[in-house]
């Protein structure tokens, strides 16, 4: 193998290298990201907390009707037991048990209401849990995907590197250092193919007795233009 297409194989490697960094970190990000579960369980959570605060409004209801019920039930045994004799006494009984009567009457109507609400509050929430574990089961199964995209490519990635290394230790230090450094300094391509005589990095046609030199893989030949070291088959 000449130097040449040793290093354009590196610069293979190191790109391949840097996707697979790329994708390992994409996927991280996939994985970590349970935002739509959170949204689905906290959906649940409102949901929840609406329909219990309409019973705890529905049962207070119940507890003044109650009330007013036992207050009527014991005004009615003071109109009725013959203890109260005074007119005017009972005219102010039977005042206050219609009162009461209205007052029970329109707390009956609320919670009529109220029971509605719940009713409706209830089947929203069974909805919200319905919903938040269909949003979760999708997102298992979406988890265990990235998963195992992310042990393919974590083993591809380990597999590249090895071939990385060996082909490493076959290229002079010389040879390494100068390639390091053009690809940090040209944006990452460091070996440019030739192709129908022009440099594939930076488009410039190559005098012919470069071309001849670098298809000769005798010595790593530099682009006239762009400097980087040229591979031409």
């Amino acid at each position: 193998m000449v130097l040449a297409r040793q290093l354009y194989t590196l610069q293979e490697l190191d790109a391949q290298v840097q996707q697979a960094q790329q994708a390992l970190a994409s996927l991280e990000v996939r994985l970590s990201d349970d935002g739509v579960v959170r949204q689905a369980r906290e959906e649940v959570a409102r949901a929840r907390g609406q329909a219990e605060a309409l019973r705890v409004q529905q049962r207070a209801l119940e507890l003044d009707i109650e009330e007013c019920a036992e207050k009527i039930a014991a005004s009615e045994r003071r109109m009725y037991g013959g203890r109260v004799t005074n007119p005017k006494e009972l005219v102010g009984i039977q005042e206050e048990v219609k009162l009461l009567k209205r007052r029970k009457a329109g707390l009956e109507d609320q919670v009529l209401g109220v029971m509605e609400q719940v009713e409706a509050s209830q089947a929203a929430l069974g909805q919200a849990a319905e919903q938040a574990r269909a949003v979760e089961q999708k997102w298992q199964a979406e988890h265990q995907q990235f998963l195992q995209e992310k042990a393919q490519v974590a083993s591809q990635l380990a597999e590249t590197q090895q071939e990385y290394a060996r082909l490493e230790q076959t290229i002079t230090l010389k040879e390494l250092e100068l390639y390091r450094s053009l690809r940090s300094t040209r944006g990452g391509i460091a070996v440019a193919r030739v192709e129908r005589g022009i440099c594939r990095a930076c488009g410039i046609a190559l005098p012919q007795h470069v071309v001849q030199r670098a298809r000769s893989g005798q010595e790593l030949v530099r682009c006239t233009s762009c400097n980087r070291i040229l591979f031409a088959e």
